[in-house]
């Protein structure tokens, strides 16, 4: 509980010493949501306010390469930081579509449910990092996301019901982790999904019957888990 406190309480402090808070629009939760995600997934900040280098330490080396996050004098832009992309705007006076893509990034932390707040998150790509614990039940704020790869770290847990408002997902993967439980039935209302890699977990119970109303589904993979069916 601390850990989350302090995720929270850095973001917050982050956002006040860069005046993130006086920003227009949807820029203060986007901050906001980016900087709990950088300090929840172990991130330790390159620079800090006076110039001088932060020292990552033994204990936390941060992760491989986070160029720009955080670093608001330097890259005034969240889509100019490492892993994520701005879609091009189509509708003048919105935001642009964000993709994030952290994969390969020697990541050790935990998924904190902000980053699911972010308007029009598209990708989440984590693979291969080293996240533990749960996948939040907040993932079903992500009205927008169409890839969802979370693959090759060692989330525990189950798949949380809310995955089902994510009526946007076409491919979905969570092979190769420390998941339990059934795989949730109200996947079978994410009608565009096309790909579900989910092998690799501790998965139990029977394909659900509503994964046979899946027209779009063109790859599934359940193997080396404990599914029957």
């Amino acid at each position: 509980e601390m850990e989350r406190k302090s995720t929270h309480f850095r973001a917050v402090k982050w956002c006040e010493r860069n005046k993130v808070f006086d920003m227009e629009g949807d820029f203060p939760l986007i901050y906001f949501s980016l900087a709990s995600f950088f300090y929840g997934a172990g991130g330790v900040e390159k620079k800090s306010e006076s110039g001088r280098l932060h020292e990552a330490t033994s204990d936390n080396p941060g992760w491989s390469d986070s160029e720009g996050w955080l670093n608001l004098e330097e890259f005034p832009s969240y889509c100019n930081w490492k892993g994520i992309t701005c879609r091009d705007i189509t509708d003048v006076g919105t935001i642009p579509g964000i993709d994030i893509d952290v994969s390969y990034m020697d990541i050790k932390g935990t998924l904190v449910p902000e980053i699911f707040m972010i308007p029009k998150l598209i990708k989440f790509s984590i693979w291969k990092n080293e996240f533990t614990g749960p996948i939040p039940s907040a993932i079903g704020l992500a009205k927008d996301l169409e890839v969802l790869l979370v693959s090759n770290n060692n989330f525990e847990g189950s798949i949380p019901r809310t995955i089902s408002n994510l009526k946007q997902i076409k491919m979905l993967h969570i092979g190769h982790n420390q998941f339990t439980g059934s795989i949730p039935e109200e996947i079978g209302e994410c009608q565009l999904l096309s790909e579900l890699m989910a092998m690799g977990n501790t998965f139990t119970g029977t394909i659900p019957e509503a994964f046979y109303n899946l027209s779009n589904m063109e790859t599934l993979s359940l193997s080396r888990t404990r599914i029957e069916g």
